[in-house]
């Protein structure tokens, strides 16, 4: 093998390592591959080992765009096999959800259970889409059940948002069901317990209950006969019983080491409105009641939820439903998915809006999936997250970082590159070329996204933080156009330059320009981590302002594009003389 095949070789394979590793090439890994694939090169080792430093350093200095560009020229077979949306889409699906035990192909029986008290955030998505996921691996069926039995938390306003997070993320689910509007179901099943003297009412102020389950003692109302008990249960539904008066009561074991299940209370009368249901009812059960009925009306045959519920309400929700004749499901439980530098307990958010820390549960430092659509996530970000974390019993943190990634993959080849420039410096060229406008390309390797064209002059806004590392004298490179030297920097901060031809100069500087006679001005907003070292990051929302192409302005609302070599952003709104975007990330 010839020197010049071999330099060849080694920065194809640089390449194509460099770009599956966002940008910077492991050396060892590349030799590896060249030994690997070509037995011939052994010979050569040495050689490869003194040119891969300094090939990889000049890849390096390559964006992640150009790195594709330079090896879809190099050798286009092999791009196509790395990274063509066939190939990507073929990773995704191999990468199969997790099994769960005792799961028949099309019996299994799903549910998400959303509780209407507060808009959904990823955690929530991610437990959805695990039941999605193995909704369709099992050819199974998938409930949407809201647990809005507690009048007090429940709002009118979260309901529809919830559905439309499943609806954005793709998850298709078969039936929709309302706990508060089977009441009626609910109370059927409370008086067949009470009948077969399984429960009792009981009027025991809260303190004192407390310290008797603490105790592991019974109270005196335990041994009330079940008619007493049934007549006072009818009366409670007759609304002849104030709040707190009267509560009904399972009877359970109090000598149990789990304390849940010592006589956990079943309904209490809470004097709040519902919010769908109104004064209907006044009478509403607490959550494991609610729970394990709905379970076994459904016919869940799996529960997949968070840690954070514990083991000791499995214990008594199978109680429950095996002392009303319903099949026990499979409780699978996982660990709850931590996401570094994001609050995402309702509660908090609340205060944080309360506050003014944060505009609303949207705002774009959150992690709330309305928060997520609005900074311009992708929607199949969420599955590819559950397929690449899965679920387990260990501890899951997650880097935001890694978040970033996966929706980095997943719209890179789906979005147009613009040029832009922050904190534009004016830079005039001396004798260019006499060209009035450039073509550029949409995308740096889908030529299905056409070009555009962009009218120049002498005369360009760029980048003035990267225009302070080179001095008088040196040049540097206009990208897809050409090269400049600096010949003067004006007192005015303003440079001065001289056109040095179009061929590509190796480790030249590329800089973003926008042609001083056609740009548009941009307003950016830049969310950061809302948390650091779980305190408020007062610097967490930036603003910054810029120059890009004037053809930004006819970017319909909504749109994902790129900075090219800045960011991924998404344009918010267009007026007449400024266009405002935020970054995705």
């Amino acid at each position: 093998m010839d020197s010049n095949n071999l330099l060849e070789i080694i920065k194809i394979e640089t390449l194509a390592n460099s770009i599956q590793y966002e940008g910077e090439a492991n050396q060892k890994a590349v030799i590896g591959r060249i030994m690997a694939k070509y037995p011939t090169a052994r010979a050569q080792a040495k050689e490869i080992k003194e040119s891969l430093p300094v090939i990889a350093k000049e890849i390096e200095l390559l964006t992640l765009d150009e790195q594709k560009n330079e090896l879809h020229k190099l050798d286009p077979e092999l791009f196509e096999q790395l990274f063509s949306p066939k190939t990507t889409q073929k990773v995704h699906k191999e990468k199969e959800i997790a099994d769960i035990p005792n799961a028949v192909q099309g019996k299994v029986i799903l549910r998400c259970a959303p509780d209407p008290s507060k808009y959904p955030h990823i955690g929530h998505g991610l437990t959805w889409m695990i039941n999605y996921l193995l909704k369709e691996k099992y050819d199974g069926k998938l409930v949407l059940r809201f647990d809005d039995t507690n009048p007090r938390k429940v709002k009118t306003e979260f309901y529809q948002p919830i559905i439309s997070a499943l609806d954005w993320m793709g998850i298709k689910y078969d039936e929709i069901v309302y706990a508060s509007d089977k009441m009626p179901l609910l109370y059927d099943k409370a008086s067949f317990l009470v009948e077969q003297g399984k429960c009792f009412m009981c009027n025991c102020p809260s303190e004192k209950s407390k310290e008797l389950r603490e105790k592991g003692n019974e109270c005196e109302c335990r041994s009330s006969p079940s008619s007493d008990n049934l007549e006072k249960w009818q009366k409670m539904l007759s609304n002849e019983y104030n709040e707190g008066e009267y509560v009904l009561r399972l009877k359970g074991d109090m000598k149990s080491k789990n304390h849940v299940m010592r006589d956990p209370v079943l309904f209490r009368v809470v004097d709040t409105p519902h919010c769908r249901q109104g004064d209907k009812y006044s009478v509403w059960p607490l959550y494991d009641f609610e729970s394990a009925v709905l379970e076994g009306e459904i016919g869940t045959t799996h529960v997949l939820r968070s840690s954070e519920f514990g083991t000791m309400r499995i214990e008594l929700q199978s109680h429950i439903m095996k002392i009303l004749n319903y099949p026990i499901p499979e409780f699978i439980q996982y660990s709850r998915f931590n996401i570094i530098g994001f609050p995402v307990k309702g509660r908090l958010i609340r205060e944080l809006i309360e506050e003014g820390q944060v505009s609303g549960w949207d705002d774009l430092r959150l992690i709330t999936i309305i928060a997520m659509r609005k900074r311009g996530f992708h929607p199949q970000l969420v599955k590819d997250l559950v397929r690449e974390v899965g679920f387990t019993s260990s501890k899951t943190t997650i880097d935001f970082r890694l978040i970033e990634a996966i929706n980095r993959k997943i719209i890179d080849p789906l979005t147009r590159r613009l040029f832009f420039v922050p904190e534009p410096v004016l830079v005039k060229v001396n004798n260019p070329p006499s060209k009035q406008s450039v073509d550029l390309s949409w995308h740096p390797t889908d030529e299905s996204f056409g070009t555009r064209t962009v009218t120049i002059s002498n005369e360009f806004y760029l980048p003035s933080e990267e225009l302070s590392k080179l001095t008088e004298g040196e040049i540097f490179r206009l990208k897809d156009l050409y090269n400049a030297e600096i010949i003067e920097i004006n007192e005015d901060g303003s440079y001065i330059c001289e056109y040095k031809g179009e061929d590509l100069i190796s480790n030249s500087l590329k800089l973003q320009w926008v042609p001083a006679n056609d740009f548009v001005k941009v307003h950016v907003t830049i969310p950061h981590l809302l948390l650091k070292d779980k305190k408020i990051n007062p610097n967490s929302l930036e603003t910054q302002e810029g120059y890009a192409e004037a053809i930004l302005k006819t970017i319909k609302q909504g749109e994902i594009l790129q900075f090219e070599r800045w960011a991924f952003i998404k344009v918010n709104s267009i007026d007449e003389d400024q266009v405002h975007v935020s970054v995705v990330h």
